[in-house]
């Protein structure tokens, strides 16, 4: 269970036990100072320097931060929107010295395409999908394969849903070929839902694989941040996806992320 400590932010009085959080509100996004739970004993504190708000989310995102007693130590996760923060180690991503919006998005795309990379190879590939998870499996895919639109029955050796939704997975299965692969990214806004792969499964021999993305995988390749780069720098430079977080605005686009610096 991960929980709030007591810190000095910069921003409260340490001793009124209290941190900052940021809320959104009928009139907008603000930050508010919210009681200080107690520390767990064998969890890490991390003060949140920059945080990533999917616009299905209200009260979590992806942040970037460092251990509240050693600014070396850095490091990425998933959690409540809340400037100090108690987790345990194998809820974090480590990073090296990487800061803001840029650290989020190497990290998110590493565990996007790192899965993908461990399926094998595969020829026609269809990412189903928008926004900035799809943007990201689309832009590594675009050079490396045949991208297609997932409209072609029993055309693709590979299926890639970044969406979560069940409804879209009738749809999706008749697309991949015989022993084709359907690889789920599972958003961390998903709700359990009871979807019957077997007929599919069983009938073309397909192969399904669920990751979920925003928590640490076992021996997550960092190496795949310089392959990313310039894919983050697009998506940061369209501003499709990404867009600052305003406070005292409510405007929240469907399938745009809004970061903020907290610093």
């Amino acid at each position: 269970m991960n929980t709030i400590k007591e810190f000095d932010t910069g921003d409260t009085d340490q001793n009124s036990n209290t941190v900052r959080k940021l809320v959104f509100k009928e009139n907008g996004w603000r930050f508010e100072i919210v009681p200080a739970p107690e520390l767990e004993s064998n969890g890490i504190p991390i003060i949140i320097e920059s945080v990533l708000v999917p616009s299905e989310t209200l009260d979590v995102g992806f942040w970037v931060g460092h251990n509240a007693n050693s600014t070396n130590a850095r490091y990425a996760g998933w959690g409540p929107l809340a400037d100090l923060f108690t987790y345990q180690t194998t809820d974090l991503f480590p990073l090296g010295h990487e800061m803001g919006l840029s650290a989020i998005l190497s990290v998110i795309a590493c565990s996007i395409v790192q899965p993908i990379q461990n399926l094998g190879p595969a020829t026609h590939v269809g990412v189903v999908g928008e926004g900035l998870l799809s943007e990201m499996s689309n832009k590594y895919l675009e050079n490396r394969v045949t991208l297609h639109q997932p409209t072609t029955s029993d055309s693709l050796d590979l299926l890639i849903d970044t969406t979560g939704e069940p409804t879209c997975w009738n749809n999706a299965l008749p697309k991949l070929r015989g022993e084709g692969t359907l690889l789920l990214f599972v958003p961390p806004w998903s709700k359990p839902a009871t979807f019957n792969f077997y007929p599919q499964l069983h009938r073309n021999s397909l192969r399904v694989e669920a990751k979920r993305w925003h928590l640490p995988q076992p021996a997550l390749d960092t190496s795949l941040s310089a392959i990313m780069s310039p894919v983050i720098s697009a998506i940061e430079q369209e501003g499709k996806w990404i867009r600052p977080l305003i406070l005292e605005s409510n405007s929240r686009e469907n399938g745009v992320w809004y970061w903020i610096d907290w610093k």
